[in-house]
């Protein structure tokens, strides 16, 4: 698992919280405006606190102060002691503003925040999520997935919580539904939910495509019509940064094997943006062959049975769904534009029907019954017209 992580730099502090409180101890309108330059106007909204703040219990029972990297909502674990952050009141649940944290006690029940239990994790997945992005926020060049710096796994995060959504919790951290996205009129942004949210795609891009393919397979199971298209369509924004190429072909190859299982349909939106993986699939749904061949259902089957196709049945949800081989199908395709009646032969080299049984009997023509077709015909090809117009012009009646 390690082997995903650049190594810490020898120069790099083994706690990347200690930078920022050698740098900046107190917590104010100017750190503010600090962090929003350091962290761009884009993620800036999305990640730091407002008007709220949080804390270890065990750090503020060394020295009483506010650390600024507590300001970061989805830092909700502190790595030296390993207990998770406090962001309300333990006994009344009021949220904890600034001016209740330097007073040192809840303003609504007087609660010392000094005395607040330590909540230690257990949870490995989370831990170590926290303690890549604590350590990756200081440094650019550091990842926190493979191939992900700390603004890229976000950038990427927010797009993999649409696949996530509603899904369970991979990391095992809660039993509840996952839940990501917040409503402004009933509620505050949970730090403790964007940690663990973060967590689990963490997770989904361990193990790379293990975890990704599972994560896909949930979100399959569980949207549908809709609701499935849109969340895709949303995830799938992703793509336009090459920086998740790598990402891209995994997805890509995923659903090449769905619509092949005959799980999707081509009209879905990854082949949508992309066309050309169609030519990919190694399987054409029946109605699809019907479309563009004009063979009807029954002639298809009738080729299977007689080998001249190969036709797979899959059952999906209670549905019967039949895949043509795509190989088969072409090769079919093409001996079928080098086949031709009887009749066709005679206008072909220029005698009249009843000539061509003779012509068959002399071995210049080779009969070929496809399927259970109660007609004959026969291959053209360059290779046999040529002897027979000379043969046969010399023996048969012209039409």
């Amino acid at each position: 698992m390690s082997g995903y992580f650049r190594n810490r730099r020898p120069d790099q502090p083994e706690y990347a919280g200690d930078v920022l409180i050698k740098d900046v101890d107190s917590f104010g309108e100017n750190n503010g405006y600090n962090l929003k330059g350091f962290f761009g106007s884009i993620l800036y909204p999305k990640i730091i606190m407002k008007n709220k703040v949080k804390y270890c219990p065990v750090c503020i029972r060394g020295k009483y102060y506010h650390r600024t990297v507590w300001c970061i909502t989805p830092f909700h674990l502190c790595i030296e002691h390993n207990v998770m952050m406090v962001d309300q009141c333990p006994q009344c649940g009021h949220l904890i503003n600034m001016a209740a944290f330097t007073t040192q006690r809840c303003e609504i029940c007087s609660l010392s925040y000094e005395s607040t239990e330590s909540a230690v994790n257990q949870n490995f997945i989370f831990k170590e999520s926290q303690q890549q992005l604590i350590n990756s926020i200081w440094d650019k060049e550091s990842y926190v997935i493979a191939n992900c710096n700390f603004d890229q796994f976000f950038l990427l995060a927010y797009k993999s919580f649409y696949l996530l959504i509603g899904g369970i919790d991979y990391t095992a951290m809660t039993s509840e539904k996952l839940s990501f996205f917040y409503n402004r009129s009933k509620g505050e942004k949970s730090g403790f939910n964007l940690a663990n949210a973060l967590a689990n795609v963490y997770w989904m891009y361990l193990e790379f495509p293990k975890h990704f393919f599972i994560v896909l397979e949930d979100f399959l199971r569980r949207n549908n019509g809709s609701q499935r298209y849109g969340r895709l369509k949303a995830f799938e924004i992703i793509f336009d940064d090459q920086v998740f190429t790598w990402i891209q072909e995994a997805y890509n190859d995923y659903f090449l094997e769905q619509i092949d299982e005959g799980n999707v349909r081509k009209d879905f939106s990854v082949f949508k943006r992309n066309p050309g993986l169609l030519a990919d699939r190694r399987k054409v749904r029946r109605e699809e062959v019907r479309q563009i061949t004009g063979i009807a259902y029954e002639k298809l089957h009738e080729l299977n049975d007689f080998n001249e196709l190969q036709i797979e049945t899959k059952y999906t949800n209670g549905q019967q769904r039949y895949l043509v081989e795509k190989t088969t199908l072409a090769d079919y395709l093409s001996n079928k534009q080098s086949l031709i009646s009887k009749k066709e032969v005679g206008l072909i080299i220029g005698v009249i029907s009843d000539s061509v049984q003779k012509i068959v009997d002399a071995g210049y023509l080779t009969p070929i019954r496809v399927a259970n077709s109660p007609k004959v015909v026969f291959l053209n090809t360059p290779e046999q017209n040529e002897p027979l117009f000379r043969k046969v012009r010399a023996t048969s009646p012209v039409i």
